[in-house]
């Protein structure tokens, strides 16, 4: 990657001057170290276990004319459906989530597996969901959510 790009693995070119903020919920689960620079820490906001906080704070930074990444488990993320609603669909606030483990994940555990999410973000208004077939998919849907400016959900598998 150049001087002006962030790179992490599996996602390639996404500029840092553009990639404003994440907002990780679990850190353990996502590899900071493996996430956007880590030249950039101040773009990085580890919630721990607090779904429902990285949801609300994400929206607080797009109500600020940001717009934020919220990195997040699927089976995790139905405890800030509240959040998800109020605070980022009704306002049509630019969050992007990226939803990992999404679909049946094998040995992570009957509580893991990601099979709700794409229920009930579709009851959420203003919500875009997409899911990539593959890595390529993955890269361009990223790309496509630089500039977007509604909520964006891009779901993949582990």
């Amino acid at each position: 990657a150049g001087k002006d790009e962030v790179r992490t693995d599996g996602i390639h070119g996404l500029r840092a001057g553009v990639v404003q903020f994440f907002v990780i919920a679990h850190e353990r689960f996502f590899h900071l170290a493996d996430l956007p620079s880590p030249a950039l820490p101040e773009r990085f906001f580890d919630v721990g276990i607090a779904e429902e906080h990285a949801v609300s704070f994400a929206a607080g930074l797009a109500r600020g004319g940001l717009k934020p990444y919220v990195c997040i488990y699927s089976t995790f993320l139905q405890r800030a459906y509240d959040q998800i609603v109020h605070d980022v669909c009704l306002q049509d606030l630019p969050v992007r989530f990226l939803i990992d483990r999404a679909g049946i994940v094998g040995e992570d555990g009957e509580t893991h597996q990601g099979m709700l999410d794409t229920n009930f973000l579709r009851t959420c208004p203003n919500m875009t969901i997409l899911a990539p077939c593959d890595g390529s998919e993955l890269a361009a849907m990223l790309a496509y959510s630089l500039p977007f400016s509604h909520p964006l959900a891009i779901r993949y598998p582990r």
